[in-house]
């Protein structure tokens, strides 16, 4: 039937659901993005993070300063804000910015308001039903169900692989314990981060054909689109027409002044201009094939511009762009043919002479 979806989205389809902020892309690419950056700043600012977690451990162990009369509590609490925020604020900072790349590399720039607006569908209980039933949901489910699997897989090998290091850290002091314990983070987030840019490209790619899959259209809707895009198609082939007439128009033009033309004899033909004021050179101003090589002997013939058959020479001049002068190779050959030209045309112009002279002669004076 004309109205199953079988046929491909074709690029208006998908341009229309862009503007309406549909479009795929992969929330775990996203996951791991942030993975990335969190794993980058703890490696690069180690340092920097370990001197803020000695000053809030210092400022709460300072048991002595809080049984002083001057000890001031907020204070105290104050800096370890102030501190927790220097931790915090650059995690912060990067994820969103991760985010936002890894969001941007999958879809560009896309500003619509079309998902903001209330959908009364979305609160039909058979919508929900269908929705809940649907292959995207079931697609869904069994992505989450692989991907816990594999994340807790992942995770206990992990785990499991760093448990002599965290055994070893019973026996050293607390700053050696803080390291040893940021160095296991730090390796943690970074398994993380490749588990889900392996996890995140097989979902994008999954996303993507459920995206294309949802926007098929029918071949009815084929029609009407290509109808609605292209107008009518009437108004199409008077376009066309046109169009075909400006060209042929233009290459006319060109043909009038031309010299010579070279044809082989049907599938090319090529018309040569020579005007020592110009250029200097003979330059290809037309050249066509089969129909149009037809078309510019007809205009040939009627202009009463000499045609010369030379097959090899045809193919290679019509190997010339247009407007470009002939080369080098060929310039004996040409030069050959635009004397014969010009001889004709000298010819021609003496047998007019002859023949206006002996009509004007057989005609009797005038008396006055």
């Amino acid at each position: 039937m004309s109205d199953e979806k079988t046929e491909k989205p074709t690029d208006k389809r998908l341009e229309d659901a862009r503007r309406e902020g549909e479009v795929a892309k992969s929330q775990d690419l996203a996951v791991a993005a942030i993975f990335l950056g969190v794993t980058i700043t703890m490696w690069i600012g180690s340092k920097f993070f370990a001197d803020r977690m000695h000053a809030i451990l210092a400022i709460g162990l300072d048991i002595q300063a809080a049984q002083r009369e001057d000890f001031d509590l907020y204070r105290a609490m104050w800096k370890i804000m102030l501190e927790g925020l220097m931790i915090i604020g650059p995690f912060v900072l990067v994820s969103v910015l991760m985010a936002i790349t890894a969001i941007l590399s999958q879809i560009g720039i896309v500003i619509s308001f079309k998902p903001l607006e209330p959908k009364f569908d979305a609160i039909n209980p058979a919508n929900g039903i269908k929705r809940i039933f649907s292959l995207r949901s079931l697609i869904d489910l069994l992505k989450m169900s692989i991907n816990g699997c594999i994340v807790a897989s992942v995770a206990w090998l992990t785990i499991r692989s760093l448990l002599p290091l965290l055994a070893s850290s019973a026996y050293t002091t607390l700053p050696d314990i803080i390291k040893i314990g940021w160095d296991v983070l730090i390796k943690f987030i970074a398994v993380a981060c490749l588990l889900y840019l392996v996890i995140g490209s097989a979902d994008y790619g999954i996303q993507h054909w459920l995206f294309i899959r949802d926007h098929r259209m029918s071949k009815d809707d084929v029609k009407h689109e290509t109808k609605d895009s292209e107008g009518d198609p009437i108004i199409k082939d008077q376009r066309r027409q046109i169009g075909r007439e400006m060209v042929s128009s233009d290459e006319r033009k060109r043909v009038t002044g031309a010299n010579v033309v070279v044809v082989n004899p049907t599938h090319y033909a090529v018309a040569i201009r020579y005007a020592a004021d110009e250029l200097g050179l003979p330059q290809v101003v037309a050249k066509g094939s089969d129909h149009d090589a037809f078309r510019i002997r007809t205009w040939a013939q009627e202009l009463d511009i000499p045609i010369v058959s030379n097959p090899p020479l045809a193919r290679a001049l019509y190997k010339v762009p247009i407007d470009e002068a002939v080369p080098e190779s060929l310039f004996e050959i040409v030069a050959v043919i635009l004397r014969w030209v010009e001889q004709l045309s000298a010819q021609k112009t003496e047998m007019e002479n002859i023949s206006s002279g002996s009509t004007a002669s057989s005609v009797p004076p005038t008396t006055i």
